[in-house]
């Protein structure tokens, strides 16, 4: 049973405020890539990156870190592939959070 149920709104506002921003920097990550604008992506690597770790994700954490940290080092082709794994996990880790906050 819930005893709080202040806290059971605010962490559910917060997962979803999280997921909203989590979402449009996922898209400016992709433009950046798309323009080769490589300040914007490893801009954008690393705000996904710190915000992954706040909210416990490590692996994804990583994979960010990997982008920011090779944003010059890493052909296209790898930054692409990291990136698709990157997204793929995103969306897993969205549907997590989201089954996740219809339990508390």
């Amino acid at each position: 049973a819930n005893t709080n149920p202040g806290a059971r709104t605010a962490c559910i506002n917060g997962s979803m405020k999280f997921l909203s921003v989590v979402d449009e920097r996922m898209k400016c990550i992709q433009e950046a890539l798309k323009k080769k604008d490589n300040k914007m992506f490893a801009h954008y690597a690393h705000q996904l990156k710190s915000s992954f770790r706040t909210f416990g994700a490590r692996k994804l954490s990583e994979i960010f870190e990997r982008l920011e940290d090779g944003v010059e080092s890493l052909d296209p082709e790898n930054r692409q592939r990291l990136l698709a794994d990157a997204s793929a996990r995103v969306s897993t880790y969205k549907n997590e959070l989201a089954e996740f906050t219809k339990q508390l």
